[in-house]
């Protein structure tokens, strides 16, 4: 429903929000600074020709600058959480030439309550980001004496795939071509520990022999091109190998295509990543995990678990995932060590203990 505008003396705000910040109810009151915004389908028209608020030619003008330096996808996810601040504030009557340290403060507040640690942070980041740019354009910084949100504690919110449950997974697979297409996406994601948007993104060109080994060039997380390569071992290779003999189409393109007797005769179409998830879900299903901490990503984990059980070093787990800070890839290592070697197993009652190592340190010594 699209709420109507009546005289261009009023203006639209919001007059009841729901439990997650979204508005429920509009009234029209007379013009203030006001920032219009599209939400849950009620467009809240703009004002700026009345307050003289430029936020959103601001925001518009900031996007286009941060395109040089950051992906595409950064790009959309800061300018979103900006103008989730800024509209939180407008709702409020707070111009953004008004926006004080407290201002940020107070919304950080509200938002911990919706959102996570990690998604906390991001939102402080965007909007450090675009007051630090007004900053260079004669604005005042409300950001610089906050201290960033805490990050997650250093444990993932997947659990690992076990051998156990991998074998199972790998069982699930057919020899049909449908089969064989999920194989191949599962050996990738388990053995060379790539992301579904990895495999997704995937194409035959970015297959290479380097000094006897295949490779599988990749678009990492955060990058603008292919420039990081995946090792492919022998027994993803195998199952790559047996799913190009039938996938359909040309020698380029995807290597993950989707599957349809039309699309045999067109140029095949690159499977999409939801599609990814939805096959490892349903096959997690059908060897009885249903859990919301068992997902695609739960390969990566438990695959690069699983070389570091297997004698991998810190640096060489870190360059196959693709790690820049050495601390991330420690915490794998301390979450696989925890569970091999928890120091729980080395308590022991042993009365008489400690006076007998007092005693001994007592004794003077032969020399």
């Amino acid at each position: 429903m699209i709420a109507q505008q009546p005289a261009p003396a009023m203006r639209c705000e919001v007059a009841e929000f729901d439990r997650r910040g979204l508005p429920l109810r509009l009234r029209w009151i007379q013009p203030q600074s006001f920032l219009g915004a599209r939400e849950r389908g009620l467009l809240l028209p703009a004002v700026s020709e009345q307050t003289g608020d430029r936020s959103l030619e601001a925001i518009d003008q900031w996007k286009q600058e941060i395109k040089q330096r950051y992906t595409a996808k950064t790009v959309q996810a800061h300018a979103w959480w900006v103008r989730k601040f800024l509209t939180w504030c407008q709702a409020r009557g707070i111009r953004m030439a008004d926006v004080h340290q407290n201002t940020v403060e107070a919304f950080l507040t509200e938002a911990k309550e919706r959102y996570k640690p990690n998604s906390l942070r991001s939102c402080f980041s965007a909007i450090a980001a675009f007051f630090e740019w007004a900053a260079e354009h004669g604005a005042e910084n409300p950001t610089t004496k906050i201290r960033k949100p805490k990050a997650q504690s250093g444990i993932h919110l997947k659990d690992d795939i076990t051998d156990e449950e991998m074998t199972a997974l790998l069982a699930t697979c057919g020899e049909d071509p449908i089969g064989r297409r999920d194989r191949a996406m599962l050996c990738l994601m388990y053995y060379c520990v790539m992301r579904s948007g990895e495999v997704l993104h995937a194409d035959l060109g970015d297959i290479e022999t380097r000094d006897g080994r295949k490779i599988l060039w990749i678009l990492g997380k955060g990058h603008s091109g292919k420039d990081q390569y995946k090792v492919i071992p022998e027994s993803a290779e195998t199952a790559l190998r047996e799913w190009l003999a039938v996938r359909p189409g040309s020698a380029t393109g995807p290597i993950f295509t989707k599957l349809s007797a039309r699309r045999k005769l067109i140029k095949p179409i690159r499977i999409g990543q939801s599609r990814i998830r939805i096959m490892v879900h349903s096959r997690l299903r059908t060897i009885g995990i249903v859990s919301p901490r068992k997902t695609a990503h739960s390969l990566r984990h438990g695959g690069a678990s699983n070389a570091l059980r297997n004698g991998a070093t810190l640096l060489q787990t870190m360059v196959m995932l693709g790690h820049k800070d050495p601390r991330t890839t420690m915490i794998y290592i301390h979450q696989s060590d925890r569970l091999l070697h928890p120091a729980e197993d080395l308590i022991a009652l042993n009365p008489g203990a400690e006076e007998k190592e007092k005693n001994d340190q007592a004794k003077p010594s032969a020399d």
